[in-house]
C-alpha cells in the first residue's frame, strides 16, 4: 500500500520511507532493470563513486518522459534516490511544478546527465565537460532501458550540454528549460507573475509560435491532459509552466 505522503516535497527525510522504497527497487517490475543499471554502474566506477538509485515512485522502464539533471546533490546522497522527494530546495520545486501541472507521476523518471555525486563530504562542485563525457555511456545504457520514451527534458544549462550527444543516441524530441534551483527558479517572483501574464496575453500567438517549433506537438502526445505550458520568456530559454493554451 503507498504510502499516504509519498510525494510530498521532502518526504525522504524519513529514514522509514527511504527504506521502503529502498524495499520496492527489488519488488517492483518496471524497476528491477534500472536497480541492476545502477549496480553495474557503481562495480564499474568503484565504491568511492556515489551513485544514487532511481525513486521507485517514478515510472521506472515504462516511463515516457525523461527529466535529466545535471548531477545528484548532497541530499541524494544521503537519501540513495534521484528524486523530486529530496530535502532541498531544487528537488521542492521540481517536485512542486510537475504536481501543479498535472503530469502523471509514472509517465516520467528522473535522472542525471552525470549519475553520480561529484564533490567532497562537505560540499558538491559543478560538473565539468570531463565529468559529462565520462557519464555518455551510462546515459546511453539508461536510453536501452526505456523502450517507451517519448520526451528528454534537459534542466539546466549543464544538463542541455549533453544535447548534441543524445540526438546521436535517440530520435526522441528533446525539451530544454531552466534549472528549477533556488537560485534560478524563485530568485525573482516579481519576474514570475509578469512572464505569467505576459503569456496570458499572448496565449494564442504563443501558441502558435510553440507549434510551428515542435515543441507543443512533441509534448502532446505524452501529457495528452496538455496542463504543461511550455513557453519563451525570452529567446533561446524555455520553461515548463503549469496552464493550459488554448488551442493546441
Amino acid at each position: 500500500m503507498p504510502a499516504p505522503d509519498e510525494d510530498a516535497p521532502y518526504a525522504l527525510l524519513s529514514p522509514d520511507e527511504c527504506a521502503r522504497r529502498r524495499a520496492l527497487l527489488a519488488a517492483l517490475p518496471s524497476m528491477r532493470p534500472l536497480a541492476e543499471f545502477v549496480q553495474a554502474l557503481r562495480l564499474r566506477h568503484g565504491p568511492a563513486c556515489v551513485i544514487p538509485d532511481f525513486d521507485p515512485c517514478d515510472g521506472g522502464t515504462e516511463a515516457r518522459a525523461l527529466f535529466l539533471l545535471e548531477a545528484p546533490g548532497p541530499r541524494a546522497r544521503v537519501s540513495g534516490f534521484a528524486s523530486r522527494n529530496n530535502p532541498d530546495q531544487t528537488a521542492r520545486n521540481l517536485c512542486g511544478l510537475m504536481g501543479a501541472a498535472g503530469i502523471a507521476r509514472t509517465d516520467t523518471l528522473l535522472w542525471n546527465i552525470v549519475p553520480w555525486y561529484v564533490g567532497t563530504s562537505s560540499r558538491i562542485r559543478p560538473v565539468t565537460p570531463q565529468d559529462i563525457a565520462e557519464a555518455q555511456a551510462a546515459l546511453r545504457g539508461l536510453l536501452a532501458l526505456l523502450p517507451r520514451l517519448a520526451l528528454i527534458v534537459l534542466v539546466g544549462r549543464k544538463a542541455q550540454s549533453a544535447r548534441p550527444f543524445l540526438q546521436t543516441l535517440t530520435p526522441v524530441p528533446i525539451m530544454v528549460t531552466y534549472h528549477m534551483s533556488p537560485q534560478v527558479f524563485n530568485i525573482s517572483p516579481a519576474l514570475e507573475a509578469a512572464d505569467a501574464e505576459r503569456l496570458s496575453r499572448h496565449r494564442p500567438r504563443s501558441a502558435k509560435r510553440l507549434i510551428r517549433i515542435g515543441l507543443v506537438s512533441a509534448w502532446a502526445p505524452v501529457f495528452p491532459r496538455r496542463e504543461a505550458v511550455i513557453y519563451s520568456p525570452v529567446p533561446g530559454v524555455w520553461c515548463l509552466r503549469p496552464g493550459r493554451v488554448p488551442g493546441v
